[in-house]
């Protein structure tokens, strides 16, 4: 997802600051795409909370990009959602089930009034289960948030203050 989204915000930026006249709002275009891809059984040991256990994961990403470049602005929004069966190679300790989360981008600029917003939210979990029953205790949740805006105080239709938020990675159910 991060190749993805530094690849979309720098077509942004590049929209933003390729000298786009505001007069209208003509669309010049717009479209989508979506990418879908399996993976595995591949060997991981970076799972969050793990402390390097390895794990043999499958799984699936698909990923949906929607963009509106206008005279006035351009748009875009990411979608990625993720499946994954992480069972651990020795055999001992939970499977973990990855299932149904969203990583979200969106991102506007206005040749306007010369504001660019960037809002990136991720909420995902890894649902934990041993003997065939859902152990709670070892679920994890992920929370992560970011965001990045740019203002034009001189109004020559360029950014001058960027303020940037984040929202510290929390992980909630490690053990």
């Amino acid at each position: 997802m991060r190749r993805l989204l530094l690849l979309v915000i720098c077509l942004g930026v590049t929209q933003f600051f390729g000298g786009f006249s505001p007069a209208s709002a003509t669309v010049n275009d717009q479209g989508w795409t979506r990418t879908f891809e399996t993976f595995g059984p591949a060997i991981v040991d970076d799972l969050f909370c793990q402390e390097g256990k390895p794990y043999t994961a499958t799984g699936s990403e698909e990923i949906h990009i929607h963009f509106v470049d206008a005279d006035e602005g351009f748009h875009f929004s990411v979608w990625e959602t993720h499946e994954m069966l992480a069972v651990p190679v020795d055999g001992t300790g939970p499977t973990y089930v990855e299932s149904g989360n969203v990583d979200r981008a969106d991102g506007y600029s206005s040749l306007v009034n010369g504001v660019f917003v960037f809002n990136h939210m991720n909420t995902d979990s890894f649902v934990a289960y041993e003997d065939g029953k859902l152990d709670a205790s070892a679920t994890v949740r992920i929370h992560e948030l970011e965001q990045f805006v740019g203002f034009d105080t001189d109004s020559d239709g360029l950014p001058d203050v960027v303020r940037v938020e984040f929202q510290k990675l929390r992980f909630s159910g490690c053990q």
